[in-house]
């Protein structure tokens, strides 16, 4: 084999390396590589545990000048306008814009459910671990801008609504194209991306979290919303749940949820658009998704 011979072989290699990458399925995360992302992060949340109150300060002193200077820049937005976006944070509003899933894309809508008790886990564990003190607890409230309640708990690493977005965005697209293209997927992968990422820092703008809490909570999300999708995928025990004789079940769940959403209204009219619009959307699929069963139900019925 001569040098140009050599060569061209190596070319082809490359060029079909190239192409299996160019559609290969980034979503997947091998087990060991999920096991070291989660073990650094813990270790991170018993360090600021084990340490006490001397790296806990550090962590949201070196972060206030970043935070400041954000939740100002920030402020040139309506209030309203965060108050309405940061409750797309909150899971009891998100879900039910979700909940149309489930007649067309059901491996979505399951993989979406599938990943939410590994969010709240990370959620619930590393918030009790790090014990990290809100904005509000260690800053005077007047040196920067408070949408909302006021929050001076020590819970403040990660972002829980920060979790939730970036959960459910990573599980929908994760299991709608689990070997995406950059040519017809990208754009939407992108947007996705950025409406979870403005999501995510809108709570810095009501001021609740600390610019390092929403990159780990886009992280942790981010790891729910890829273990859910994968399961999903591998899975079929979701479709057992897609039975016509589900469906009432499932529906009345889905409108339960759906008019729960208007509780939050009435408690505070400032946050009633996107709760309206969240109520509305669940209702509208509760209803879709029973009438296209029931039809199927009909279909199926013996002839008499």
């Amino acid at each position: 084999m001569n040098l140009r011979d050599g060569c061209s072989k190596f070319n082809n290699k490359v060029r079909l390396l190239y192409r299996s990458q160019k559609h290969s399925c980034w979503w997947k995360l091998h087990a060991s590589c999920i096991f070291l992302i989660l073990t650094v992060l813990l270790l991170t949340a018993l360090l600021l545990t084990l340490v006490g109150d001397d790296i806990r300060t550090i962590y949201w002193v070196k972060q206030t000048g970043c935070f400041l200077y954000l939740n100002e820049m920030f402020r040139s937005m309506p209030p309203i306008f965060w108050m309405n976006l940061t409750e797309l944070g909150d899971a009891i509003v998100l879900f039910p814009f979700t909940f149309g899933l489930i007649t067309r894309f059901p491996v979505s809508f399951f993989a979406l459910w599938t990943s939410v008790p590994i969010a709240a886990t990370f959620s619930v564990l590393f918030k009790h671990l790090s014990l990290v003190p809100r904005p509000a607890q260690v800053l005077n409230i007047e040196d920067f801008n408070i949408i909302g309640a006021v929050l001076k708990a020590s819970t403040s690493f990660p972002s829980g609504h920060t979790i939730t977005i970036f959960t459910a965005v990573v599980a929908v697209l994760a299991s709608l194209y689990p070997s995406p293209s950059l040519n017809r997927h990208g754009r939407i992968i992108c947007v996705g991306f950025l409406f979870a990422a403005i999501v995510g820092v809108s709570r810095i703008a009501v001021g609740a979290h600390w610019p390092l809490d929403i990159f780990s909570g886009a992280i942790f999300g981010t790891l729910a919303g890829l273990i859910g999708a994968r399961y999903s995928i591998r899975s079929t025990w979701w479709k057992n749940l897609l039975n016509p004789n589900c469906a009432y079940f499932i529906s009345l769940g889905m409108l339960a949820w759906s008019l729960a959403v208007l509780v939050k209204t009435i408690e505070n009219t400032e946050i009633s658009v996107v709760c309206i619009l969240s109520s509305s959307s669940g209702i509208l699929a509760a209803f879709k998704y029973l009438y296209d069963k029931s039809i199927h139900l009909k279909h199926e019925a013996p002839l008499v």
